[in-house]
């Protein structure tokens, strides 16, 4: 199990997420790598997918990546308040590979 503890701030006005690191990677968040983000308003889902398998109701986004040292390096960056429901101090868990999940401290 991989667990952060990061602020969420806020960026033109709306709760951005950063969440960058090569821990995303063993997290199966590699760059490139396709996921959905799902909300309930108290807690933030993000799921990877594979094609064919995507909620056709739910954006699909992609994880961006920036070269440091020859190594590329995951980036997460989420910039919505429909998508992320919270500001402040988060905790972010991944359990399983494929799926993190943020929820307010």
């Amino acid at each position: 199990m991989i667990t952060r503890e990061l602020t969420i701030g806020i960026a033109n006005g709306s709760p951005r997420l950063w969440l960058e690191g090569l821990w995303l990677r063993d997290a199966g968040f590699p760059a490139g790598q396709p996921y959905q983000a799902f909300t309930n308003g108290l807690t933030l889902e993000l799921r990877t997918v594979k094609a064919g398998e995507s909620d056709p109701t739910v954006r699909t986004r992609v994880v961006s990546g920036k070269d440091r040292k020859g190594d590329r390096i995951p980036v997460i960056d989420i910039n919505s308040g429909k998508v992320v429901p919270m500001t402040g101090t988060v905790s972010v868990v991944c359990a399983e590979p494929g799926r993190i999940v943020v929820t307010k401290v």
